[in-house]
């Protein structure tokens, strides 16, 4: 199996990318979870409700055509919302919270790097300077 080149400077960030990638997919998961359910309860409800309007209408209790209910809409409507509302806001706190922790990690490669690398005295900088010219 080839190798794959390493990275100039070593990062510990691929492994808080992927529990920021985990998180936030565990996040979109969880909200179509949700809206299943909400769509599974919103189909009963009408299901529920076209049947009794059937019922009255077989019993001669009701000659007009049939109108659903408000109720179900409004409350799916509402629930979805929410649902959407929630995700949204988890989301960007876990993205807010990890790309935080990323920048850190990232200042303190640099600075660690930028201290590692030797810096030429000033008196071999002109000396090397004045041998070129």
């Amino acid at each position: 199996m080839p190798k794959l080149p390493q990275p100039a400077l070593p990062s510990p960030n691929y492994e808080q990318f992927i529990t920021l990638y985990q998180q936030l997919g565990q996040h979109i998961v969880t909200a179509m979870q949700r809206l299943s359910e909400l769509h599974l309860q919103l189909g009963r409800e009408l299901l529920s409700d076209l049947g009794d309007s059937h019922g009255r209408w077989l019993a001669g209790q009701d000659a007009g055509l049939y109108s659903p209910a408000l109720e179900p809409w409004q409350h799916y409507q509402q629930q979805l919302v929410d649902i959407l509302s929630m995700t949204h806001s988890n989301m960007l706190q876990t993205a807010h919270e990890h790309l935080t922790a990323l920048e850190r990690s990232v200042e303190q490669a640099n600075k660690a790097a930028s201290n590692a690398v030797p810096r030429a005295s000033v008196h071999t900088t002109v000396a090397a300077s004045a041998t070129h010219h």
